[in-house]
């Protein structure tokens, strides 16, 4: 066999990650030619022996050229959205500070790779300049569960589905680019560079389905490396290119060997049996890591280059087809790999299981309606982010390797901790009709009940897990928006009152 060592000191670079992006959103001047105000240059008149002299004529103004309007080369504004959803997003802004602290938040450090303005940035793209049955649903256009309550309620459950499921994805490694974690020898030491076409039995390839055919073509030519690796243990970051020969003999990728940080160039096989690196160039990006054909053809459809021919200018520069690995590496990156995450949630909104009826958003409904309780719907959820079906009767079920550790019980406890303690769900007032005047712009809240008692407090109760990762079933906290409940007495006043009540007594 012929196998040959590539530098006994290599090392995988460290790359930092990308800069923030331009201002967003940026405004397109119309450029107008104005008219000139002097007169028009004339040659002098000539005179003729038996004739006076031509009289000069008349000065007036050129005929104005019509206005001029470039073709945008750079995204324009994102249209105002609609008013239920500015009181939505000003209900999220409020709570930056714990976003941050709770959801942001890689290995105990906040997050680099993922920040909380360029979410909010995103959430108005994927709201406003997406397809309107691609738009991220925030609840908006539907009756809440109380007569006032408007829809909001379900919008918050939504995003705080998407949010506990990106924070074990992109937001713990806190990378935009997915990593080589799939080791093929007993030790945990040898890690197939062919990785990029797959890991743990999952190809990265993953095509449309019938009825949605906008997946990018095939390229087998493309040479990428990934700007993201695993620097904590060295392993090199994916790459793709086509297949080399030398000759008759091919030179293959290898595989990284971890105890001697080496690449052994050798035909050393994935999961899925591949040893080259030819057109796999689709590897998990964003905070979702979103991988496949279908999802980059869809963005480039939606946002991206394939975009501008219907008007549509979010992302015109870029063709997400050729150069995938622009969502990491764009000067808009920071905003970009959020956008994409949001596009692959679509896969659960318009999420239907036909052989039992199980709908996502119907089901999402029912939970909000019925207290937040169920247990079994959130679970649903997470089964249709890492399965592709909300439980066992699909024919399609992805089947996860035994080694392939999605961290099902942490999404959970991320879903519990959004909901109850940032969201203060569920709600008993909601934002008013029209957003405040101060100049942070959050909502004024209004009562849309009467406290007529003193309300009883619940201690929180902390869900026990099992090793299997399974919740027991408790999904409580303290009541709705306790902090902001009227308390008739305090201390001060009810010691007052003791003070005073037997000289009351006396006097009478």
């Amino acid at each position: 066999e012929n196998i040959s060592v590539i530098g006994e000191d290599w090392s995988c670079p460290r790359v930092s990650c990308p800069g923030p992006p331009t201002e967003f959103p940026t405004y397109i001047p119309t450029y107008t030619q104005q008219p000139s105000t002097s007169p028009p240059t004339t040659a002098p008149p000539t005179r003729q022996q038996t004739q006076p002299p031509t009289p000069r004529p008349t000065t007036q103004s050129p005929t104005p050229r019509p206005t001029r309007i470039p073709r945008p080369t750079t995204p324009v504004p994102t249209p105002m959205p609609s008013t239920p959803y500015q009181h939505f997003r000003a209900y999220l802004v409020e709570r930056e500070d714990m976003i941050n602290s709770i959801v942001l938040q890689s290995n105990g450090s906040p997050s680099t790779a993922y920040t909380f303005p360029d979410f909010i940035n995103s959430l108005d793209i994927a709201v406003a300049r997406f397809p309107a049955d691609k738009a991220f649903f925030v609840g908006e256009g539907t009756s809440g569960r109380l007569p006032k309550l408007s829809g909001i309620e379900y919008g918050l459950v939504n995003i705080g589905l998407f949010l506990s499921n990106a924070m074990e994805e992109g937001i713990r490694i806190d990378s935009c680019d997915e990593w080589n974690t799939d080791f093929m020898d007993d030790f945990g030491e040898k890690y197939p560079l062919s990785n990029s076409c797959g890991q743990y039995g999952r190809s990265m390839d993953e095509e449309c389905q019938e009825m949605e055919p906008s997946q990018c073509a095939l390229d087998k030519t493309m040479e990428i490396t990934a700007v993201d690796g695993d620097i904590d243990k060295n392993i090199p970051p994916f790459t793709c290119r086509a297949r080399i020969f030398d000759g008759v003999k091919e030179i293959f990728p290898g595989y990284y060997d971890a105890a001697d940080d080496v690449v052994i160039q050798s035909a050393y096989a994935n999961t899925l049996g591949r040893t080259d690196i030819e057109g796999c160039c689709y590897w998990g990006r964003g905070v979702m890591m979103t991988r496949g054909r279908c999802a980059l053809g869809k963005l480039d459809k939606y946002v991206g280059q394939g975009a501008v021919d219907r008007g549509i200018y979010v992302y015109p520069d870029i063709d997400f087809c050729t150069n995938p690995e622009a969502i990491c590496n764009h000067q808009r990156t920071n905003e970009l790999r959020w956008v994409l995450g949001m596009l692959e949630w679509d896969r659960v909104q318009s999420y239907v299981d036909l052989n039992s009826g199980w709908e996502y958003l119907d089901q999402l409904k029912k939970f909000v309606d019925e207290g937040m309780v169920d247990e079994e719907f959130v679970n649903g959820v997470i089964n249709i982010v890492t399965r592709n079906c909300h439980d066992d009767s699909c024919g399609d079920r992805r089947h996860l390797d035994e080694e392939n550790d999605v961290f099902e019980g942490s999404r959970l406890d991320n879903f519990r901790r959004i909901v109850f303690e940032i969201f203060n769900l569920p709600l008993t007032y909601r934002p008013t009709e029209s957003p405040s005047t101060s100049p942070t712009w959050f909502p004024t809240l209004t009562p849309s009940v009467t406290v007529t008692q003193q309300p009883i407090q619940r201690p929180t109760q902390h869900p026990i897990t099992d090793k299997a990762g399974k919740g027991n079933g408790i999904l409580e906290a303290l009541p709705p928006n306790s902090a902001q409940r009227w308390r008739p007495f305090d201390r001060f006043t009810l010691f007052t009152f003791a003070l005073y009540l037997p000289t009351l007594l006396l006097w009478n």
